[in-house]
């Protein structure tokens, strides 16, 4: 039973870890959206850079298409994802609609396309209500192909109720050439590019900088660290005063047999 114990003790210490560290994250998260991101959605001209910029690996920072009205913005970002050698690069779109109040939360928002299955949409990353992504097999980022497949057809964003919030015919305007850009780089030079190709607006994904935040994370694994500490000692001491407790019943019944025999 003891090993049971210390195995209990030592997953309940992981999953310790992994709520301060998550919790942390979370904050941050919430602070950077907060100081960051929203000011810039709010601004005359949002760059959407926190939402396609980390996603991994290149971006193009002019849209393939892009729609503004007076109360939605929707944007279309080509990206590239690829290997460690460049040698295979699968083309994807980042498709976001962004309300310029905010979107009902709770609401079931979907995507209509002329002859095709409705999409889904959600809340991106830290759950910003003014912006919604186009969600294709669980993730963010939408194959090239069906992209083109459904431009210069009518796409229809609408709420739970079936409410039509806008209405678009995307098409290019410009074309698809990041990977044409990319593949070219990598067969001049023998690598991919990391900074060579900013003066075409071409980027390497980027994480958001939340270093000016690292004093949370401090807190967080400081206190967990608190608690690890107290949790050992307090093991520690029960384990002594257990270790007396069967030395004295120990001598406790070699007492009781020494008195047994002396009768």
């Amino acid at each position: 039973m003891k090993v049971v114990y210390r195995i209990l003790f030592a997953l309940l210490m992981v999953l310790l870890f992994w709520f301060s560290f998550n919790t942390a994250n979370n904050i941050v998260t919430e602070r950077y959206i907060e100081e960051h991101v929203e000011p810039n959605l709010r601004g005359d001209n949002p760059d959407y850079l926190y939402f396609y910029g980390s996603v991994p690996h290149y971006n193009h920072r002019i849209p393939l298409y892009s729609l503004e009205t007076e109360q939605y913005n929707v944007k279309f970002f080509e990206l590239i994802v690829a290997d460690k050698k460049g040698t295979k690069l699968d083309e994807y779109v980042y498709v976001i609609f962004h309300n310029k109040t905010i979107f009902e939360t709770g609401e079931n928002y979907r995507i209509l396309i002329e002859g095709e299955k409705e999409q889904y949409v959600f809340y991106p990353q830290g759950m910003i209500y003014d912006v919604l992504v186009l969600l294709e097999d669980e993730q963010v980022y939408i194959k090239r192909s069906y992209i083109e497949s459904t431009l210069n057809k009518e796409w229809k964003l609408v709420d739970g109720s079936d409410n039509v919030l806008v209405s678009f015919t995307p098409t290019l305007d410009r074309p698809f050439e990041l990977k044409t850009v990319i593949e070219s780089y990598v067969q001049a030079n023998g690598k991919l590019p990391n900074n060579a190709l900013n003066d075409q607006d071409i980027y390497l994904y980027d994480q958001p900088d939340y270093s000016p935040y690292l004093i949370v994370y401090s807190v967080a694994l400081s206190i967990f660290g608190v608690v690890f500490a107290l949790s050992l000692f307090g093991l520690y001491l029960y384990d002594k005063r257990k270790g007396k407790r069967q030395l004295m019943d120990y001598e406790s019944i070699l007492n009781e047999r020494r008195k047994s025999k002396q009768l």
